[in-house]
């Protein structure tokens, strides 16, 4: 029997030559299903194969610290991890974050989600969607039979819906699966809203704001609207990206409509468009309400568009200033 080429390059080369135009699009959509499974694969590949440098560290110091490590002193076990980390970012270019979410994400979903894991392994999820599960299984309660619960109703969604759809159901499934209602639990961690700067290289820095999903929603929804309502204005320039970060400095750095900040604004439009001068702008944001909730006899969860699942207090305070 001749060997085939299987040679992706020389199958380009001769797919053009293919019988009709129909073949041609059947075999580039198999192609193209092949390589995003086999990205899949590759994601949870690397989860686990971190983990396992990770693990090695944990057992074997003296890998990362000499022959002196001993691997009943935690001091020594904790600088190996943490080397063992640094030298895994520098050798895959990647951020030390990034390196422990990998090893974060192998060890929860193995644990907590082996369904989902499995179909994770054979390429059926996306590195998206598996990142939503173990970020959702983790903040689970300690309980095994919560865990399998949760497992069993996501693992079937995360291999047929998109990100943006899988995040909100799988989002809905762990509020059903906890005990105290959706407005107890965000009032509790109401309590632990924070804003947090970090610094940058080149004279850059970010700010992390925590608080309650509807004013984070309705502060990027105006966000939003001002920096579209700028993009409109002739001669604008900037970028998108640029614009909502413009327009949330100005909103944060203007106070009774006179803007603080002083000097060139040559990073800014032309225009000398100021936020101070801005006119109002209407927001809007989608919110969903199942009717037996909002009539008390049901605690079916509200849905805000582009977050997920809120508590009904809040979504008919929300309501309650809609037109």
């Amino acid at each position: 029997m001749e060997d085939l080429d299987l040679d992706p390059l020389t199958w380009e080369h001769d797919l053009p030559t293919m019988a009709d135009a129909s073949t041609r699009v059947e075999y580039a959509i198999a192609e193209a299903s092949y390589a995003i499974r086999a990205i899949n694969q590759n994601a949870a590949n690397a989860a686990i194969a971190i983990h396992t440098v990770l693990e090695e560290a944990r057992d074997y110091p003296s890998v990362f610290l000499g022959t002196h490590a001993d691997p009943a002193d935690r001091d020594h076990v904790d600088f190996a991890r943490r080397a063992a980390v640094s030298d895994l970012a520098v050798q895959l270019s990647l951020s030390e974050d990034t390196i422990l979410n990998y090893d974060r994400q192998a060890v929860v979903m193995r644990s907590r989600t082996p369904k989902t894991w499995a179909a994770f392994r054979h390429g059926e999820i996306t590195p998206q969607n598996a990142k939503v599960v173990t970020a959702l299984a983790e903040s689970l309660p300690d309980e095994p039979e919560m865990w399998a619960q949760f497992d069993e109703k996501v693992a079937d969604l995360a291999i047929r819906l998109t990100p943006a759809r899988f995040r909100t159901r799988a989002r809905v499934i762990r509020e059903k699966l906890l005990g105290a209602t959706l407005e107890e639990r965000t009032i509790a961690e109401a309590a632990f809203r924070k804003v947090i700067a970090e610094a940058h290289p080149d004279g850059m820095a970010s700010v992390y704001y925590y608080d309650t999903a509807d004013k984070v929603t309705l502060i990027m929804a105006r966000v939003e609207e001002e920096a579209r309502a700028l993009s409109r204005v002739p001669g604008e320039t900037r970028t998108m990206d640029q614009l909502r970060a413009d327009v949330f400095a100005e909103n944060m750095l203007t106070i009774n409509g006179g803007d603080e900040t002083q000097g060139d604004d040559s990073n800014n439009s032309s225009t000398g468009t100021r936020m101070g001068k801005r006119n109002a702008v209407s927001v809007k944001v989608g919110l969903l309400i199942p009717v037996m909730s909002l009539l008390g006899h049901s605690d079916e969860p509200s849905t805000l568009e582009g977050y997920g699942p809120i508590d009904i207090a809040t979504a008919k305070k929300l309501a309650a200033c809609a037109p």
